[in-house]
């Protein structure tokens, strides 16, 4: 995983997300929140973690503030990113929120293609020291957008990993002293009624939700990871 500016100039944008909410203006080749070409088609996606969401280190229990996930097109030539703000923001309103956990789901225009979810960044923050975090090497998600169509890629929950997990995990981290991973699974029945609801439509959805067992990285898994 990354701190916060040792990412170079993707780290910095995802750092000005969070404080604007929006892509940065002038970054080559990004897609913007309300793309509305005429070959658009949307991914649909959640977003949600555990409501004991803090991540701890030796120096302070960091509590998340906003998860996002990295998506370009498979030729690189776009970019863009989902952003769950877990202050309940109304940029980023929950759609579910219970005593075990909270999150949103997405539904996201983008150009017809062919794109990967390749990366993650976790914002934590403890009065004014923060970090941001995610995985030390790129990884692929990959999915299609048909224009007109929605492709839903499943259901993304981030877990604190308690000092068993890290240990198995903390390979994967630059910032070896805190833990964190997703559980991906399919959530269809729950979410795409709702992200038809925020189409006011009858969206069409083929399911795309990938075996994240089979990409061969410890922070995404299709189950919650067990102590050894």
């Amino acid at each position: 995983m990354e701190i916060a500016g040792t990412g170079g100039n993707c780290m910095l944008r995802h750092l000005a997300i969070i404080l604007a909410l929006t892509l940065v203006a002038g970054c080559a080749g990004s897609i913007g929140p309300n793309y509305s070409g005429a070959d658009a088609g949307w991914l649909v996606v959640s977003i949600r973690t555990t409501n004991k969401n803090e991540l701890q280190n030796t120096f302070l229990d960091l509590r998340v503030r906003s998860i996002i996930l990295d998506i370009r097109s498979k030729d690189g030539e776009r970019s863009t990113a989902v952003v769950y703000d877990l202050n309940g923001s109304t940029i980023t309103p929950r759609d579910f929120d219970n005593e075990d956990e909270n999150g949103a789901v997405f539904v996201r225009a983008v150009p017809a293609g062919d794109y990967e979810i390749y990366n993650f960044s976790i914002i934590a923050f403890r009065g004014f020291a923060g970090i941001a975090i995610s995985s030390k090497t790129d990884f692929s998600i990959p999915f299609s957008i048909q224009a007109g169509k929605a492709s839903y890629v499943g259901s993304f929950k981030a877990y604190p990993a308690d000092e068993g997990s890290k240990s198995l995990i903390s390979q994967l981290f630059t910032y070896p002293d805190v833990g964190i991973y997703f559980v991906v699974t399919d959530e269809s029945e729950r979410d795409i009624p709702i992200a038809r609801a925020k189409t006011a439509g009858t969206l069409a959805v083929t399911h795309a939700v990938p075996n994240v067992d089979q990409i061969g990285n410890m922070l995404l898994r299709s189950s919650v990871l067990t102590e050894p």
